[in-house]
């Protein structure tokens, strides 16, 4: 089994792609990322879409703040033994990419990327709770009972 890494990204940007009802410049965005990734890591899972969530004020997007948007996250995985990526690694050069000039043919109002404190997109390590939910649920009657005890 291949050791891996977990990491996921999120932008307030659209980078679905053209499959999960993205246009032509999201379809770029996505493209992009991935292509950014591939320079010092081979992508050995991806999920299968790309997620959108609502948040309200998303702490890791500065550009964002204060305000409620949709977020676009991409999960994907990288071999631990040859990737040269960190989180932060990640999240500086992604924040630092050029847009494509092909987005910028389609829409001359295409927003940046943005690194720093006001930035559109950030990469941290994805955490997953690989516990079956039987067992999770167990933990939880255990919890709750220990709780308890202590309240009489």
């Amino acid at each position: 089994m291949l050791p891996l890494n977990f990491y996921k990204i999120r932008t307030g940007l659209d980078i679905r792609p053209k499959a999960q009802g993205g246009d032509d410049e999201s379809q770029l965005r996505y493209d992009q990322i991935l292509q950014i990734i591939d320079q010092k890591a081979q992508i050995e899972y991806i999920n299968n879409n790309v997620l959108e969530v609502i948040e309200k004020s998303p702490a890791d997007l500065g550009a964002y703040r204060g305000t409620q948007l949709k977020v676009y996250v991409i999960i994907f995985a990288v071999n631990k033994d040859r990737s040269a990526w960190t989180a932060s690694e990640l999240t500086q050069t992604l924040g630092n990419m050029y847009i494509p000039s092909q987005v910028k043919r389609f829409n001359d109002d295409a927003a940046e990327w943005i690194g720093g404190e006001k930035n559109n997109i950030s990469c941290e390590a994805a955490f997953f709770d690989l516990r079956t939910r039987k067992k999770l649920e167990k933990e939880r009657e255990r919890h709750t009972a220990r709780k308890s005890k202590k309240d009489i």
